[in-house]
């Protein structure tokens, strides 16, 4: 006896149709329930210092921070470049490993270096940010303010009317929008 698969599903039609509608519903619930995200997570073996000096010039950037924060971190293992950039007032200092390395140990590594410096770099230093690159992380929308006349202090305000606005928009309503 010879089993035939399209005959059973023609006359067993009412079998094959609830087949059919339980693999739909298989398909949907997979659809529903698998993970997703903008970019896959995976480690990068890159970490960035982010160092702001107002009112500095770009040879003061280099020659006070970036440097210094470049001659930190060279002496790690398993670098495979270091790229920076010195302008008005910030330096952006990137240092990329090699693919082999735990980019968690060589971020500690890094936070460890730069912060033994730290006493040495200008007391006027604001803000000095180490950061991992990671994939899962994506700026939706990046806002900056600039002015040639305004001062510093009007734009915090500016930009906190413009944070709390968008909080709103976002859904952290009130019960009106804010002026």
């Amino acid at each position: 006896m010879k089993f035939d698969l399209a005959t059973f599903a023609v006359r067993r039609w009412q079998f094959t149709l609830v087949a059919f509608g339980l693999l739909v519903m298989l398909g949907i619930n997979a659809f529903n329930t698998v993970p997703r995200s903008e970019d896959p997570h995976f480690p990068v073996p890159i970490v960035v210092v982010r160092a702001v000096l107002p009112g500095a010039e770009p040879t003061e950037i280099e020659q006070l921070i970036t440097d210094p924060i470049e001659d930190a971190v060279d002496g790690l293992d398993n670098i495979d470049k270091i790229e920076s950039f010195s302008g008005d007032g910030a330096a952006v200092i990137s240092v990329h490993f090699t693919w082999d390395v735990d980019p968690e140990r060589k971020y500690d590594q890094v936070v460890r270096e730069v912060n033994a410096i730290r006493g040495n770099l200008p007391a006027g230093l604001t803000r000095l940010d180490i950061q991992r690159v990671r994939t899962s992380e994506v700026a939706i929308v990046q806002v900056a303010l600039t002015s040639d006349i305004l001062p510093m202090r009007r734009l915090e305000k500016t930009a906190d009317r413009l944070r709390e606005r968008l909080d709103w928009y976002r859904g952290e309503r009130a019960a009106a929008p804010p002026a």
